[in-house]
């Protein structure tokens, strides 16, 4: 990429800022594609020339200054560019620049144009493709989740859609595909995460603990869903180290079913275990973590139906770190992309006996010290059933 100054004359091509007014006129010779980007208080235009040349961006702050110009060598037909509200972020093929075109930060412009738009603070990229709008965080340069546009609104296959553009506020999202323009609300929604706290009465470390799932049903999408990413875990932590935690589960990603052991700390993962585990929807399944040796932790899953247990593996941990603690909690979690409106997440329903907590063999049952949910903006239930299940709700007809 090279950069400098241009400043354009001519009248082959033409910005207007007011409506029946011709503010100023450019002529760039042997151009070709010209997407052009102003930014939303109207103070910075950006546009892309493309020829025979390498793509050019050129940027412009009000209507006498001159340009600034960067060439980049992507090859003809292959840029596209954003422009966030005030001018300050230019994304081109998905790498941030700042108003001259200096880097925000070191990246490598994507090969072919990406059909973005910024939001108004430049942080968040929409990334528009063929059924949907990734939703790029820049700032981690992660994707943070989908927007699906409406059934039917798709392109063709393998085809491009067009750029997506903000409203002014920055709520709704418009996308020009091959069927119309596609209308969708621009933020991702997250839903809550319902939990309940337990405690063993004794109050003393443990040498184990273990709890009972109710798989309320199987988390399937419907039409315009996303794919289920749900996690129904106990989490454990340990006398010794209160930072560390652990955590014993039955998940579904995808198509696929597993039963997970996991144990970290705030530096990092200590250790994982995953074993493929096919459970099904109204069946009960007895999740249990136990101290194999000092510092040697055993997980295991039984399934009431099979009258079997299997064996999800063994994770070591420093010995100071103790026994574990009287203190465990159940939640159930998607732990996927998120989506967006709160419709997209598939029906999750699942059940949560107290904790058992393990002296030796003998086996106490905890009571229910706290419950609640970690906000987010599509609703979750947290319940009781029977008395004493903890019954937890998520997905889009929890409205």
């Amino acid at each position: 990429m090279s950069t400098g100054n241009s400043a354009g004359g001519g009248d082959i091509f033409q910005i207007d800022l007011a409506p029946g007014t011709v503010d100023r006129r450019f002529d760039f010779p042997d151009s070709g594609f010209m997407p052009l980007r102003v930014s939303a208080d109207k103070s910075h235009i950006a546009f892309v020339i493309v020829g025979r040349s390498p793509g050019t961006v050129y940027v412009t702050q009000g209507l006498s200054s001159p340009f600034t110009k960067a060439t980049f060598n992507e090859g003809p037909f292959q840029l596209d560019l954003a422009i966030d509200g005030t001018g300050s972020n230019i994304l081109v093929n998905g790498c941030l620049y700042d108003a001259s075109l200096a880097p925000r930060q070191p990246c490598t412009p994507s090969l072919g144009a990406r059909s973005a738009a910024l939001n108004r603070a430049g942080t968040v990229e929409y990334n528009a493709f063929d059924g949907g709008v990734g939703v790029i965080n820049l700032m981690n340069d992660q994707e943070s989740g989908v927007i699906n546009l409406p059934e039917g609104m798709g392109g063709l296959q393998g085809s491009r859609v067009g750029p997506p553009a903000l409203t002014p506020n920055g709520d709704l999202l418009g996308v020009l595909t091959v069927s119309g323009i596609a209308i969708v609300e621009s933020r991702l929604s997250r839903p809550q995460r319902p939990f309940t706290n337990w405690t063993h009465p004794a109050g003393v470390p443990l040498d184990g603990i273990g709890g009972w799932i109710a798989t309320g049903n199987d988390p399937y999408p419907e039409p315009g869903q996303l794919v289920p990413t749900y996690l129904y875990g106990r989490t454990f932590g340990f006398a010794g180290n209160p930072s560390a935690q652990g955590l014993v589960a039955l998940v579904k990603q995808m198509n696929s079913k597993y039963a997970v052991f996991t144990v970290s700390q705030p530096s990092g993962t200590v250790g994982t275990a995953i074993v493929p585990f096919n459970w099904q929807a109204g069946r009960f399944y007895f999740a249990l973590v136990y101290q194999l040796g000092p510092g040697q932790w055993g997980a295991w899953v039984y399934d009431n139906t099979a009258a079997a247990w299997v064996g999800i593996g063994v994770i070591n941990t420093p010995t100071a770190w103790g026994e574990l603690s009287p203190a465990t909690s159940t939640t159930a979690q998607w732990y996927g992309r998120y989506g967006g409106p709160c419709s997209v997440y598939p029906r999750a329903d699942v059940y949560f006996f107290p904790t058992y907590g393990y002296q030796g063999t003998d086996a106490t049952l905890s009571t229910q010290s706290s419950t609640g949910t970690v906000p987010g903006e599509c609703p979750a239930e947290n319940g009781v059933a029977e008395g004493i299940w903890a019954h937890y709700r998520l997905g889009g007809d929890i409205l």
